[in-house]
């Protein structure tokens, strides 16, 4: 399978060069590697030996950790301000539906 990501890989490289004069082909490899990542992620997961629970609760925690660190990296020290706003009245009219 992998092998046949990587043949029609070079086939769309090959295509991208000769049509745009090679500004597409970073695009076309990084698509192709991110297909293969998400098709053997089920593969991966089967692999872990531990229950459900603590699964989830890793990749949340990660996740979580991830998402955030990667918002301080874009906002720089904007993000204290945007994340303590203060609430406006049309958003507290929408916290009922977000707690339950």
């Amino acid at each position: 399978m992998i092998v046949i990501a990587a043949n029609a890989t070079a086939v769309m490289v090959a295509l991208a060069n000769a049509n745009d004069g090679g500004r597409r082909w970073p695009g076309t490899v990084l698509i192709t590697a991110s297909a293969i990542a998400f098709s053997l992620a089920g593969l991966f997961t089967r692999l872990i030996d531990l229950d459900v629970w603590t699964v989830l609760f890793r990749r949340t925690l990660f996740g979580g950790i991830f998402i955030a660190g990667y918002i301080v990296w874009r906002e720089g020290r904007r993000v204290l301000p945007a994340t303590t706003r203060r609430v406006s009245h049309r958003d507290t009219k929408t916290l009922p539906y977000v707690s339950r």
